[in-house]
């Protein structure tokens, strides 16, 4: 698999790398399992520049990314770039409002303490895109995904106003694709049989490890990015490092025999992994060093 290579996203034009960034880490938040503290400003600044000099052109981030730091750092960077040599997605569901607990300013990206509150309804995801492009400075973003309805099971009202509001913007030209990104699978699936969506960004839950996992059939199926491949989990010396915690070892070692018996590693199996549904994935960022050589094994 090529992860420069760039395939297409839904009917609209939107195209995206096999290889993407993710904007967590450049947020200045330090990586889940621990092993990576946060990296400094100029680190972060300088790491997205390096991905878009080998060749990655796919970008992600939303406003709970460092509460509105990371669509920041990614203004400031490719802002210098033309637009077209990039695809920008980002995140609605959340919008941040001032951090009244703890007031006050990151002077280094001069931006106030915000913190993020859920807001499904119709303002809320067009507040939540307008402010996103104003603390960026870019004019739009490409692709948009209603950001963890699960956390607080507001299935509803996804179904309600986020997703007929997301395809208005989308019919609109505003955007190019829409979809969702969350923590499971099934909520996912559900959402697609009701409405359609370009593409879904799944955080560690549709890897080697998930052998109960069924196809997410999307009108286009090259529609289903990973958020967090099973190469990435089994970095942090066999723990995995999605939200729901450590995945049992027993559990670890049939993934490992399961895939390595066929005589490749399961880091090397993992962003392929035979998923027919799976474009690419999106590894997060570990410093500029480590994306000048994005596809090594750990």
């Amino acid at each position: 698999m090529n992860p420069f290579e760039s395939i297409p996203i839904g009917d609209h034009g939107a195209e995206v790398t096999r290889l993407g960034m993710g904007g967590v880490f450049i947020s200045g938040r330090g990586s889940a399992d621990g092993r990576d503290a946060a990296p400094a400003y100029d680190t972060s600044l300088a790491t997205i520049a390096k991905a878009h000099e080998v060749g990655i052109k796919y970008f992600d981030t939303a406003p709970l990314y460092g509460n509105g730091i990371s669509e920041k750092r990614y203004g400031k960077v490719l802002g210098r770039y033309p637009r077209d040599s990039f695809v920008l997605s980002s995140k609605v569901g959340r919008v941040l409002v001032p951090d009244e607990a703890d007031p006050g300013e990151w002077e280094m990206d001069s931006i106030a303490h915000l913190t993020a509150k859920f807001d499904l309804s119709r303002d809320g995801i067009m507040r939540a895109l307008e402010e996103g492009l104003e603390r960026s400075g870019l004019d739009h973003v490409d692709i948009l995904y209603l950001h963890d309805p699960d956390v607080e099971d507001m299935e509803d009202e996804a179904i309600a106003t986020a997703f007929p509001t997301m395809i208005e913007l989308r019919e609109q030209g505003v955007v190019k694709a829409i979809g969702c990104g969350m923590n499971q699978w099934q909520m996912p699936g559900r959402f697609i049989e009701r409405f359609d969506l370009d593409i879904i960004l799944l955080a560690g839950r549709y890897t080697l490890q998930n052998s109960d996992r069924r196809p997410l059939q999307l009108r286009n199926p090259c529609g289903t990015g990973s958020g967090r491949p099973a190469g990435v989990q089994l970095r942090a010396g066999g723990a995995s490092v999605d939200r729901q915690g450590p995945r049992p070892e027993a559990r670890l070692r049939r993934t490992r025999c399961r895939h390595e018996g066929g005589g490749a590693p399961v880091p090397a199996c993992a962003p392929g992994s035979g998923f027919s549904d799976t474009w690419g994935c999106d590894p997060g960022a570990g410093g500029p060093e480590r994306r000048a050589n994005p596809c090594r094994n750990p």
